[in-house]
């Protein structure tokens, strides 16, 4: 089923809910080490959030994510979309830092043990390096063949019927596109736009946050239906708003949502 994309503003949220059914569109706004594909020094990931360490329902912080996270009780979400610009790594001389931006479902909630994700890296490892990957976590990561370079404009997209799960990214600059199809039974109750630190294991410390400067995600959908009626009014879930950080330290700021369907997140240390 499909519907008409709407634009959007966080604090008020439209939706559309089709004739007959419960299918809602809306524009809105992993876990091994492993080696970028040039053979540079592995870097650790964990790509389900090292849970949040506190806030509200719509504001959270964690150790390993920055961004917005969309979830709701009795909703699932079948695919999110969203682009961005490829940040530049600024990178000290030997460091080994990563930082990844993806778009995904699942993985936000406690209780959420998969996430179905695509995205990049810039990464330092020996200088800068910048890669494409997908992941459906617990599973391994994926590197993309396909070239990424700095300022490239990205595009990708998470769908799912039924447990076929769709992630498709694409380098609107370089003129390629990536698909893979994948099949897992999960409960699509979240979906995210990230920008993330490189972790080497779930639960443990976040690894070095590459300096990537900022990254804004814009042009987000997302694409829910509900276990029940949809309510009347703003779509029933909740918008949080993920700010990394290292104990006391900001690692990562997340603005708050612009132009109705963009935010941006901040390299702070």
């Amino acid at each position: 089923m499909g519907g008409e994309r709407l634009g959007f503003d966080m604090k008020s949220l439209p939706w559309i809910r089709l004739t007959g059914a419960v299918l809602c569109v809306v524009v809105l706004t992993g876990t091994s080490a492993w080696a970028s594909p040039d053979g540079a020094r592995a870097v650790g990931r964990s790509r389900a959030i090292d849970q949040t360490i506190g806030g509200t329902a719509t504001t959270a912080k964690s150790h390993n994510w920055a961004g917005y996270a969309v979830w709701g009780k009795g909703v699932t979400f079948h695919s999110a979309v969203g682009s961005w610009t490829e940040p530049a790594a600024s990178c000290p001389s030997n460091a080994v830092q990563g930082a990844s931006f993806w778009v995904g479902i699942d993985g936000y909630l406690k209780n959420s043990r998969t996430v179905e994700q695509i995205g990049t890296d810039s990464d330092c490892s020996g200088g800068a390096t910048y890669f494409a990957w997908w992941e459906m976590y617990p599973g391994p990561v994926n590197p993309i063949p396909d070239p990424v370079s700095p300022g490239d404009s990205m595009t990708a997209d998470v769908s799912a019927v039924g447990t076929s799960f769709t992630l498709t990214l694409s380098d609107n600059s370089q003129g390629w596109s990536f698909t893979t199809t994948q099949s897992s039974s999960v409960q699509e109750s979240s979906a995210e736009w990230i920008a993330e630190s490189p972790v080497g294991c779930n639960g443990c410390s976040s690894g070095k946050l590459a300096d990537f400067g900022s990254v804004t995600f814009n042009g987000l959908a997302v694409t829910y239906a509900c276990s029940k009626k949809c309510p009347g009014g703003n779509p029933p879930f909740k918008n949080t708003q993920i700010q990394m950080y290292k104990g006391k330290t900001l690692l990562a700021s997340t603005g708050p949502e612009m132009n109705g369907s963009s935010f941006t997140v901040t390299w702070d240390s």
